[in-house]
């Protein structure tokens, strides 16, 4: 097995058995403690407040309002000028591929919403956000919410491909990259005022 390889299964194996505080060889290590206790529980948590914190930091709004209830992210905005936008934002099942697609997938109601640049903008930012909290071990901090991620629409669905958000994009052609491409997103759940991301790990002998 390769050195690399040797290094991902070592870096995987600790932060999910949770014992990375006595390893100090590799910069990312120092990262993977604080999310540890995720990965071991195969879970993370993103409160509502957060989602509606990068919500907000998209260019264009006046005010917004996001809840995460019964499956769906509940998205109402102000749009500058007055306008109102307005979707139900519905996650579906992510494409996730080793070396491969790396896609979040929401249903959007009405689907007319889908075709809002708000809502679009807001979803490109709620998948950088999914990124960042996923792969936090692997992504420098950034210190803003500007981040977001390019999306696209069919009918009432947006793709969004991860690799577009830029902190991904550069993790991805760093060494860093093995923890994106080890640790996969199995779903994306909205319920109790927080977006919930589980993951997927692989295999250790």
């Amino acid at each position: 097995m390769s050195d690399r390889s040797d290094w991902l299964r070592s870096l995987v194996r600790r932060a999910r058995d949770g014992i990375v505080d006595g390893v100090r060889e590799h910069p990312a290590l120092t990262r993977v403690r604080a999310v540890a206790r995720d990965l071991k529980n195969h879970t993370a948590a993103i409160p509502e407040r957060e989602v509606a914190r990068v919500a907000l930091a998209r260019e264009g709004l006046a005010a917004s309002s996001v809840r995460a209830r019964d499956g769906a992210i509940l998205f109402d905005a102000e749009v500058e000028g007055g306008r109102i936008a307005h979707a139900r934002i519905v996650p579906e099942p992510p494409r996730f591929a080793t070396r491969g697609a790396k896609e979040l997938v929401f249903r959007v109601e009405p689907p007319d919403a889908a075709g809002d640049k708000a809502v679009r903008d807001f979803v490109g930012a709620l998948a950088a956000l999914v990124a960042r909290t996923a792969w936090s071990a692997a992504l420098k901090p950034r210190s803003d919410a500007s981040e977001g991620a390019f999306v696209e629409r069919e009918g009432d669905v947006l793709h969004v491909d991860l690799r577009t958000v830029p902190s991904v994009r550069a993790a991805l052609s760093s060494p860093a990259g093995a923890v994106v491409e080890a640790i996969s997103l199995e779903r994306i759940e909205a319920h109790d005022g927080a977006v919930r991301i589980v993951f997927g790990l692989p295999r250790l002998g």
